[in-house]
C-alpha cells in the first residue's frame, strides 16, 4: 500500500510503502494440528467383565511427536466413561468404559469416542469410534402346574425356576399369562396375567383359580440387566365347571305343589338335556327347614335345561331344593333352599238353625273361620279367628248328587272370624261353607250339614 505524506518541515512530499494487514489464519497456522488415536481393551464385554480400559495418544500431525497437556473430551453410548482427560508427557491418556445396567440393547450402541478440543495451542481433532461387543447372559425358565385337572374354584399351583448359566437368579419378577384353549361353550376369558417374585434360590410360585376351559400358562422374563429374555409354558389344565340351579316351588290354594327351575354351567353354555335331577323336600317351621331332606321326585332335565313337576294335593308347607350329581365336565350342585308356604285354615262350629224345614223356608247358617299364624319368630304357630274373609254358602240335592249350587251367596267374617247368614232351603240334601283360600292360606271346606226339605 502506498500513501503520500507531506512533511511540514521540509515542504516536500515523501512516499512510504506500508505493509498490508496480517491474514486472519496466521494465528491458526501457529497452532499444533493434533492427531488422536483411541484404543480399548477388551473389545468384548460380558457380565463378568463389564469394563474396558480405554487408552489414547495425541501426536503432532506435522512431526509425529507426542503432544503433552492436550485436553481430551470422551463420550460413550450404552455405558459410561471419564468425561475428560489430559495427555501426559508422552501424549497419552487413559480412561475406563463401563457398560450400563441395560446391556441388552443393540451391540452397535456400545461405543466410546474422543476428541481434542481447540485451545490457543491446539487445533481440534476426532478419534475413530471404538465399538464394543457385549454378550448378555442366557437365562432359562421352567414352569409346571401341580394338576392337569381341577374343579372350579380349586387353586392350581404354578411353580418354576430361573437360572443363568446353571446358577440360580434371584430378585427378578416373572410374569405368568394364561393361554386359554376354550371350548365354544365358555363365556368367560381368563386372560389376566399374574406375577411371581423369584426367591434367593431361583424358585418362584403362585396360585391361580381359573373358571372355565382348558388353560396352559406361560411364564416370561423380559430382558433385564445382563439377563436375556426367557419363557416356559405348562401343559393344559382342564377345569370342571361349576353349576348353578334355580328353583321356584309354589303351593296352590288347593294344596298342589308345583316345582320348576333351570340349571346352567356358571361360566359356560353346556347342555344338561337328559341328565337326572332330584327334587327334595324338608318340613320345618316357618323360620327354617328341619334339615331332614327326602327325595320326592327324580326326573330328567329338558332340552332347554329346565325342569318341572307338579305334586297334586301335596297339602304340606315346607322347603324345597334340587340336586344334581357330578359328571366328567361339571361339579355336583345343590340349589338354594326355597320355602313354599301356606297357612292352614279350617271351619269350626258350623251349624244350621234347623235340620228340617219346608221349601224356600228361611234358616240361618253360621260358624267361625280359623287360620294358623306364626309366633316366636316363626318357630311355632297358633290359631286365630280369620277376620274380614269372604266365605261362600253352597248346597247339594240328594236327587242330583253330582251338582252343587251356590244360590245362597257369600258372607264376610267379622273381626273374630265368625259369620252368620240367612238362607233359603230348596231341597233335601247337604249344606256347606267354602273358603277359597288367600295369598298365603289354603282353601278349606266345612263339613256337610244334612237338611230335610218338605213340600
Amino acid at each position: 500500500m502506498r500513501r503520500m505524506i507531506f512533511s511540514a518541515l521540509v515542504g516536500v512530499a515523501v512516499t512510504l510503502t506500508l505493509a498490508a494487514p496480517a491474514r486472519a489464519d496466521t494465528a491458526d497456522q501457529a497452532k499444533i494440528q493434533t492427531v488422536l488415536d483411541l484404543q480399548a481393551t477388551p473389545h468384548t464385554l460380558d457380565q463378568a467383565h463389564p469394563s474396558a480400559a480405554v487408552s489414547g495418544k495425541v501426536t503432532d500431525q506435522a512431526t509425529g511427536n507426542p503432544v503433552p497437556n492436550a485436553p481430551v473430551n470422551l463420550g460413550a453410548n450404552g455405558g459410561s466413561v471419564n468425561a475428560t482427560a489430559v495427555t501426559d508427557q508422552a501424549g497419552e491418556f487413559t480412561a475406563t468404559y463401563t457398560v450400563n445396567t441395560r446391556p441388552y440393547v443393540d451391540d452397535s450402541a456400545h461405543t466410546v469416542s474422543a476428541y481434542v478440543y481447540e485451545t490457543d495451542e491446539f487445533l481440534p481433532s476426532d478419534s475413530k469410534v471404538v465399538v464394543f461387543t457385549v454378550n448378555t447372559t442366557p437365562t432359562r425358565l421352567t414352569l409346571t402346574a401341580d394338576r392337569s385337572k381341577a374343579d372350579y374354584g380349586q387353586p392350581i399351583k404354578l411353580s418354576g425356576t430361573l437360572t443363568a448359566s446353571g446358577a440360580a437368579v434371584s430378585g427378578k419378577t416373572v410374569t405368568i399369562t394364561p393361554s386359554p384353549d376354550y371350548p365354544a361353550s365358555c363365556n368367560v376369558y381368563d386372560t389376566a396375567p399374574v406375577t411371581a417374585s423369584v426367591r434367593s434360590d431361583g424358585t418362584f410360585s403362585t396360585t391361580v383359580k381359573p373358571r372355565c376351559g382348558v388353560l396352559s400358562y406361560t411364564a416370561s422374563l423380559t430382558a433385564q440387566g445382563w439377563y436375556e429374555q426367557a419363557s416356559a409354558t405348562t401343559g393344559g389344565t382342564r377345569i370342571r365347571q361349576a353349576v348353578d340351579i334355580q328353583i321356584g316351588p309354589a303351593i296352590t290354594k288347593d294344596g298342589n305343589v308345583n316345582v320348576s327351575g333351570s340349571i346352567h354351567e356358571r361360566y359356560a353354555f353346556g347342555s344338561f338335556k337328559g341328565r337326572t335331577i332330584l327334587l327334595q323336600y324338608s318340613p320345618g317351621s316357618y323360620a327354617k327347614a328341619s334339615g331332614k331332606w327326602t327325595t320326592k321326585k327324580t326326573l330328567k332335565i329338558q332340552y332347554d335345561n329346565s325342569f318341572h313337576y307338579s305334586f297334586p294335593h301335596f297339602n304340606q308347607s315346607g322347603y324345597w331344593r334340587a340336586q344334581i350329581a357330578a359328571s366328567g365336565n361339571t361339579l355336583a350342585a345343590t340349589s338354594p333352599v326355597k320355602k313354599a308356604w301356606r297357612w292352614n285354615t279350617h271351619f269350626a262350629g258350623v251349624k244350621l238353625s234347623t235340620k228340617k224345614t219346608t221349601f224356600r223356608h228361611k234358616l240361618t247358617i253360621g260358624g267361625q273361620l280359623i287360620r294358623s299364624v306364626a309366633t316366636n319368630h316363626g318357630n311355632s304357630y297358633k290359631q286365630i279367628g280369620f277376620a274380614k274373609q269372604r266365605v261362600q254358602i253352597g248346597f247339594t240335592c240328594n236327587n242330583r248328587k253330582n251338582v252343587w249350587y251356590t244360590d245362597n251367596g257369600w258372607v264376610t267374617t267379622d273381626s273374630h272370624g265368625r259369620f252368620k247368614k240367612t238362607i233359603r232351603a230348596y231341597c233335601t240334601g247337604k249344606m256347606f261353607v267354602i273358603y277359597w283360600g288367600g295369598s298365603d292360606t289354603y282353601r278349606t271346606d266345612s263339613k256337610n250339614l244334612p237338611i230335610t226339605v218338605k213340600g
